[in-house]
C-alpha cells in the first residue's frame, strides 16, 4: 500500500482515542513518518512464517562484477556458520541435505539447548539438528548469524567452489512499511499509532492499541 495512505490510516487509528477536527493538522503528525519503519521491522519480526512470504538467501558471495568470490558457510568441527547478508531480520528455514527435516525454530545463544551443543555428547545431529541464531555481538557486527549442528562438510564440484548438494535457507528480509503485504497493513497500522500515543505518555491508549497489535498479528 502507498505510504501516504498508510499514514492516513494511522491517523484515523490514533483519532478513536485523540480526536481532532478535520482538516487540521494532526499534532502527532511528526512522531508517525520515524515510527512507522520502525514498526514494520517489529512486525516482520513477530509475525508468524504462515503470514510472512519468506525468501531464498543466495549462498555465494559476489564481487562487483558478479563473479563468486566466497561463500556465507563457514565450516568448523561439523558445525556450519551462517553469515546472513546484512538486508536479513531473521532466518526462516534451514535444510541441509542430511538432515532428516527443515528446522524452523531456532535456539537462542544463552538457552539451556544452545550450551549444549558445546559438547559433541549433547549437541545436535542428523536426526534432531539444531540451529542457534545471534545478531549483535561484536564478531558479526550486527548481521544475523547462526550456528548449525551437525553436518557432514558438503562436497563441492571439482571445477568450481559451488556445493554439489545445496542446503535450503529461507529468510525474511527488512523492508519499509509500504513494502509490506496487504494482509500486514491493519497490524502495522494498529502497532505504529500504539507506539506514537506511547511516545506522548498516552499509555493506556498505546496499550489498548498494542494488545489489538498482537491479537491480529497472532490470528
Amino acid at each position: 500500500m502507498d505510504r501516504i495512505a498508510i499514514i492516513q490510516r494511522v491517523k484515523i487509528k490514533m483519532d478513536e482515542f485523540t480526536p481532532v477536527n478535520e482538516d487540521v493538522t494532526h499534532p502527532l503528525d511528526s512522531y508517525i513518518q520515524p515510527t512507522l519503519d520502525q514498526a514494520a521491522l517489529e512486525l516482520l519480526k513477530d509475525a508468524p512464517l504462515i503470514k510472512l512470504a519468506p525468501e531464498n538467501v543466495e549462498l555465494y558471495v559476489k564481487d562487483e562484477e558478479g563473479t563468486e568470490i566466497g561463500s556465507i558457510l563457514t565450516y568448523t568441527d561439523k558445525v556450519y556458520r551462517i553469515d546472513f547478508p546484512v538486508a536479513v531480520l531473521r532466518p526462516a528455514s534451514i535444510k541441509f541435505p542430511d538432515w532428516s527435516r527443515a528446522i524452523y525454530t531456532f535456539k537462542d545463544p544463552a538457552s539451556p539447548e544452545a550450551q549444549m551443543q558445546g559438547s559433541r555428547a549433547t549437541r545436535g545431529g542428523l536426526e534432531k539438528p539444531v540451529v542457534v541464531s545471534d545478531r549483535g555481538t561484536i564478531s558479526n557486527a550486527g548481521r544475523m548469524v547462526a550456528y548449525c549442528y551437525t553436518h557432514p562438510a558438503l562436497k563441492k564440484n571439482d571445477s568450481a567452489e559451488t556445493f554439489v548438494r545445496e542446503p535450503q535457507i529461507k529468510v525474511i528480509t527488512k523492508k519499509k512499511a509500504e513494502e509490506l503485504d496487504e494482509m500486514l497493513v491493519e497490524p502495522l497500522v494498529l502497532l505504529t499509532a500504539s507506539k506514537v500515543l506511547s511516545s506522548v505518555q498516552d499509555h493506556e491508549a498505546a496499550k489498548i492499541l498494542y494488545e489489538q497489535y498482537a491479537n491480529n498479528i497472532m490470528s
